[in-house]
């Protein structure tokens, strides 16, 4: 190993030390306000234009993700920290919503004698299914998706309960969550900033 391999590999090591130090850093904003609004907008149309919304979240959903990947590959390349592995688990990790979405979606067709006019309940398992993914999300990759998925399922659950707009004021509350630290975070940068200016 010449002294220029072993130098980039301490600098990787390096980098990755301090990006698992950072883990409760929010992921690249653009993704989280991405998926604030479709989450807002498609679970808000739950509401008031159940079949609408399941082409919307459908089709919107898959090129969420497609778009995702492409700005998690850009925020990567511009900071110095591309990592195909590190890429590859947020990837999978990730697109195992939409795994799950097409178990439960196969699951209701074979099922679909007793699950007929019920997607109420098919809505809420999805959630329920989503909001574990982002718990485990926070598990694996960034602390900040624990309690997002936990109030994901949660919500999920507490749809049976309310009467009216349930959808609506889960997709607030999920919105909120995640575009809430991408807010919190440039309010923090600008006021760092000017901290920097003003020394």
């Amino acid at each position: 190993m010449t002294e220029t391999q072993r130098l980039e590999e301490d600098l990787a090591f390096v980098r990755r030390a301090v990006v698992k130090r950072d883990s409760n850093a929010p992921m690249p904003g653009a993704i989280l306000v991405m998926w604030g609004v479709y989450v807002l907008v498609g679970y808000t149309m739950i509401d008031f234009a159940p079949r609408a919304a399941s082409m919307f979240l459908g089709v919107f959903g898959i090129v969420g993700g497609v778009a995702s990947m492409f700005i998690g590959k850009w925020y990567a390349d511009r900071d110095g920290q591309r990592d195909k592995d590190e890429g590859l688990r947020h990837a999978l990790h990730w697109g195992s919503i939409w795994i799950a979405i097409a178990a439960i979606m196969t699951l209701c067709y074979t099922r679909r004698d007793q699950i007929t006019g019920n997607g109420q309940l098919v809505g809420q398992l999805i959630a329920l299914v989503i909001g574990l993914i982002y718990f485990l999300g926070g598990v694996h990759f960034n602390r900040y998706f624990i309690g997002l998925g936990l109030m994901l399922m949660g919500g999920a659950i507490a749809i049976s309960f309310v009467r009216r707009f349930g959808w609506t004021a889960l997709g607030v509350l999920v919105a909120a969550g995640l575009i809430l630290p991408v807010v919190l975070q440039q309010a923090k940068r600008k006021r760092m900033s000017a901290a920097v200016v003003m020394s």
